[in-house]
């Protein structure tokens, strides 16, 4: 490979490598946006379960938001 190949090559990678980052953390944002959602109606979940309920009730309840929030 001549040396302008390898140069062209090496910017290439670099031009795809920063698309790729800039991919990320436009994923990682939105993953983030998404936690923040989904934390916050587990909280509204949990202020919804009355203690009135009754204990089976409340159980499947609790149970349903843990397994969403794994």
């Amino acid at each position: 490979m001549s040396y302008w190949t390898k140069k062209r090559t090496t910017e290439d990678r670099k031009i795809e490598q920063r698309t790729e980052i800039e991919q990320l953390r436009k994923d990682n944002d939105l993953l983030e946006h998404l936690l923040t959602v989904g934390l916050n109606n587990i909280a509204s979940f949990h202020k919804i379960i009355d203690k009135e309920w009754k204990p089976a009730l409340r159980i499947v309840a609790i149970s349903f938001q843990t397994t969403y929030e794994i």
